[in-house]
């Protein structure tokens, strides 16, 4: 097709019409969309206002090869149309680096709905660099995105290349972990003390009414750190990121986990470190596991229910070493029903035994009958 007719039909694709621009795209793409000035005017139909106009490109892009074009690609994945954004998507994947760049600052910007975020997410993890990854996980931290982050990675993990992202998971997340974590032990510090001299404040005013009023003072509502708005937002990426940091199941970190369970913490950052024992005492008996279930034998002793709640659900899946199994086996007379139940209801993995000895020599000390080997094994099956 001679120059100047390109021209012509280029010139046809700012038309007013859409079914002349359509055209217009359609005979371009035909013609050769690999040629500098054709492939221009379609990347530039992909802000088309009609999403016929936008495909018709699009598909023609696909077929040349295009490249260099992730800029103008990303956009489409925040489009109403589905189809759409899924071509665009496919399209990108075949971008190579020169799209990373472009996803990383889409993916951080707040006004992208989730569905493409989401779409980005994964397009980043298959990417598996250092930057591609870190910039996933910074959304893990927190937002309206936090949670499906996190499963898109946990998903990865699990997935054939999860060993091929495994070590870079889980640098970044310690390395997020450790300044999320400081982030929220200065916010709660802060918020602990406001809220201690509010309730200080408030008391002296309660007692001075009551004094007034020659009556008892009113009872005086402390204000709780957790609706600190600092102390939510750090709350949130600590929780995330320590139940990512279990999920990768290395005993490397328990000293981690364990750290962040201490009763100091925030309840919500000890019940997602707890959570986060899960997997790797369920199917390791590396060095350090054996303190981490003590510590959560531990726990099943607590006044708070909810935390000791949290300790029944990771105990009731984990390996319970041979040492362990007299103060396993103890737990059958706690005050906690729940904690009973798992006492009795399961024997400790390689206890066998003395698992047995150990629940007849608890429980016989609280019943008034003695209690036979075999009845004590009746109860834990």
């Amino acid at each position: 097709m001679a120059k100047n007719v390109v021209g012509k039909v280029i010139g046809l694709l700012e038309h007013d019409r859409v079914e002349l621009r359509a055209a217009a795209a359609m005979v371009l793409v035909e013609v050769a969309a690999d040629e500098p000035e054709i492939e221009k005017a379609l990347v530039g139909c992909l802000a088309d206002a009609d999403p016929g106009v936008r495909r018709i490109a699009l598909e023609g892009l696909a077929a040349s090869g295009a490249t260099g074009i992730a800029g103008k690609l990303v956009p489409l994945l925040r489009g109403d149309d589905e189809g759409l954004a899924t071509r665009a998507a496919q399209l990108l994947a075949t971008q190579g680096a020169a799209a990373e760049g472009a996803l990383r600052k889409e993916l951080a910007s707040d006004d992208a709905p989730v569905q493409a975020r989401r779409v980005m997410a994964q397009l980043l993890i298959a990417r598996g660099t250092m930057p591609a990854l870190e910039a996933v996980l910074a959304q893990i931290a927190g937002g309206d995105f936090a949670e499906q982050a996190l499963q898109l990675v946990r998903g990865e993990l699990d997935g054939a290349g999860g060993a091929k992202i495994a070590d870079t998971v889980e640098k970044l997340a310690l390395a997020q972990l450790g300044d999320a974590g400081k982030r929220l032990q200065k916010a709660w510090q802060r918020a602990s003390k406001a809220a201690e001299a509010a309730t200080a404040e408030a008391k002296a005013a309660a007692k001075a009414k009551g004094k007034k009023a020659g009556a008892p003072p009113p009872p005086v509502v402390a204000p709780d750190p957790l609706r600190d708005a600092d102390v939510a937002i750090d709350l949130l990426a600590v929780g995330n990121l320590l139940r990512l940091v279990g999920y990768l199941a290395r005993p490397s970190n328990l000293g981690i986990l364990l750290d962040y369970m201490d009763d100091a913490r925030p309840r919500p950052v000890r019940l997602a470190a707890i959570a986060g024992l899960r997997r790797v005492v369920a199917k390791s008996e590396a060095k350090g596991t054996e303190r981490a279930v003590e510590t959560l034998i531990e726990l099943c002793d607590g006044d708070d229910v909810v935390v000791v709640q949290a300790a029944v659900d990771t105990l009731r899946g984990a390996r319970i070493p041979e040492k362990l199994a007299k103060a396993f086996g103890a737990l059958a007379k706690s005050r906690h029903p729940s904690v009973q139940k798992l006492a009795m209801e399961r024997l400790p993995a390689g206890g066998g035994a003395s698992a047995v000895k150990a629940l007849v020599d608890a429980l016989a000390g609280s019943r008034s009958a003695s209690v036979s080997p075999r009845r004590a094994a009746h109860w834990v099956h």
